[in-house]
């Protein structure tokens, strides 16, 4: 898939929210579930960041999608699509978690202490499950990836559904998704749950795809981030809570429906907005860990702990990408792709027909 800059800048933007978000929080002095800091609803920032990746995600692999289905389709498409998504989403995440058992990190930085939970707190984080086995999150941040887990298992489903087959029925998966995360925000299955209040937010990247197809863009790239951040600045300043359905959807149905409209930026800022954008997951997970080292049991203060946490940040991200996810990833893509050409030879073949 050819990279998107204005994917790069709102995927760039999210993962910034996120950070940017825990370390104020970090910085104030803030106990756990106070969330205002300098006049800002910090809770409401970090939240819409989370939004954000759940569009961008979704808009992204369903582009994906599409491009290897001009070669593959049906099992052997999902297949492909799963053994991609599963190499690239745990490699870091089970790292993450393994490092935070055998080092005793807590959860975030907020005056927490770590506890040891059992094994069924284990095994459900390292599925990323852990909605599923009704536990807590190892590390905050890995809230939102059972979310993502999720959503990979129906996606090639919608795919198949969607593709090339207009805007009504885009319009149909969108309504059916609202009406099941209104109806059935939570699915209890014995003693966890199926989570679908977020539904239509990576169905924001669903409608981003298929409007793709029927506009043009005009708006200028310039305005792009600009946009952006006004939708955020929105959110925040909205007078409901973050976990509103209704705030969350309303979101991503406008990230989602402004993404085709805008022309693809260049330039100085969309360089940055790619380095940041590839670096992000190993940014959005190794943040809240580094932030407890260097905050809270390092001993530094001021400007040293701040220096220290962002040169620690960046490094560490960047080495996480080149020495984990991107080896793992091309070996996801291998043994993906040593399925395709079986799977070629057999819609080519006439007594497959």
């Amino acid at each position: 898939m050819k990279q998107d800059p204005n994917l790069d800048i709102l995927r760039s933007i999210a993962v910034l929210s996120v950070f940017g978000t825990h370390w104020v929080q970090v910085l104030d002095g803030l106990p756990l579930k106070i969330s205002y800091a300098l006049g800002i609803d910090l809770a409401a920032l970090g939240h819409a960041g989370v939004l954000l990746f759940f569009v961008h995600t979704c808009r992204v692999l369903m582009q994906s999608l599409a491009d290897k289905g001009a070669t593959l389709s049906g099992w052997p498409l999902a297949r492909h699509f799963y053994t991609r998504r599963a190499f690239r989403i745990y490699p870091l995440s089970t790292c993450l978690i393994l490092l935070t058992v055998a080092c005793g990190i807590p959860p975030n930085a907020l005056h927490v202490m770590y506890q040891w939970q059992g094994m069924r707190w284990l095994i459900g984080n390292l599925l990323l499950m852990q909605h599923v086995f009704a536990v807590e999150p190892a590390s905050t941040p890995l809230w939102s990836l059972p979310h993502e887990v999720q959503m990979y298992l129906v996606l090639p489903l919608l795919f198949w559904w969607l593709n090339g087959r207009g805007i009504g029925r885009l319009v149909m998966v969108y309504a059916g998704g609202l009406a099941l995360s209104a109806v059935f925000p939570h699915l209890w299955t014995g003693r966890g749950h199926l989570l679908f209040h977020f539904v239509p937010c990576f169905l924001g990247g669903v409608l981003a795809y298929g409007l793709a197809s029927v506009v043009e863009p005009r708006a200028p790239a310039r305005l792009w981030s600009l946009s952006l951040l006004a939708v955020i600045l929105a959110y925040v300043e909205a007078p409901y809570s973050d976990a509103s359905w209704a705030k969350n959807s309303l979101l991503c149905a406008l990230v989602g429906l402004m993404i085709p409209w805008f022309r693809s930026n260049r330039g100085a800022g969309s360089k940055i907005a790619a380095w940041i954008a590839r670096y992000s997951y190993g940014i959005y997970l190794a943040h809240t860990p580094l932030l407890w080292l260097m905050y809270r049991h390092s001993g530094l203060r001021g400007w040293q702990a701040a220096a220290l946490f962002l040169i620690a940040a960046i490094s560490v991200s960047a080495a996480a990408y080149h020495l984990i996810e991107a080896p793992l990833i091309r070996l996801g893509t291998r043994i993906a792709n040593r399925h395709a050409p079986r799977a070629l030879l057999r819609v080519a073949s006439p007594s497959s027909a």
